[in-house]
């Protein structure tokens, strides 16, 4: 029998140099937003999640836009929009310190979902479900798990890694275990 793959969800992400130096910045910048803001409660279970934070008052987070701008354009590419404008959405910090974590959600306002690691230990990872919805009907249990067969794919990010990924996604985010805050800046992209 051949076999044609007709649907697939990718997952880019990339960690490049020029970014690094922004992260002691941004680091900084997350506290004194939690200093001086109420979280809000969307997807977290604890911690701290800002309300969306106006690109004008961010400049950290503009030069990091700056920085991520030809990957993004190389992502938005490769989907082939025509006539495409990228619009960027707010940004918000998350802090997940001990024992905190991100229920499954999804990003209803864009066609991306950005993610940008500020400090990560590599102790909760970012996990994806597959959006094939047979996998959450039925109880299979597999020999060997594939792209076909697996009910949700894990990444463990590293700190200054950046993630794109379609913004339909369900995704959440594995209890923190290790005592040292994970920091990380979000945003969604629109195309028009």
């Amino acid at each position: 029998m051949n076999k044609i793959d007709i649907f697939t969800t990718p997952l880019y992400h990339c960690n490049i140099e020029q970014t690094r130096p922004l992260i002691p910045k941004l680091e900084s910048r997350i506290y004194e937003v939690e200093k001086t803001s109420k979280s809000v409660v969307k997807s977290n279970a604890g911690g701290f999640q800002s309300d969306y934070m106006n690109q004008d008052d961010e400049p950290a987070y503009n030069k990091l836009l700056t920085i991520l701008k030809p990957e993004i354009i190389k992502v938005v590419n490769d989907w082939y929009f025509t006539g495409s404008n990228i619009q960027v959405g707010y940004c918000w910090y998350n802090i997940n310190r001990k024992g905190h974590f991100n229920w499954s959600h999804s990003h209803p306002d864009g066609e991306f979902a950005c993610v940008f690691y500020v400090k990560c230990n590599n102790e909760s990872d970012i996990v994806f479900d597959n959006p094939d919805q047979i996998r959450t009907w039925k109880g299979h249990i597999h020999d060997k798990y594939t792209p076909y067969t697996t009910p949700g794919y894990n990444y463990s990010p590293k700190t200054n890694d950046f993630l794109m990924f379609p913004a339909h996604i369900l995704h959440k985010v594995e209890v923190n275990n290790s005592d040292e805050d994970r920091l990380s800046l979000s945003f969604n992209l629109a195309i028009s």
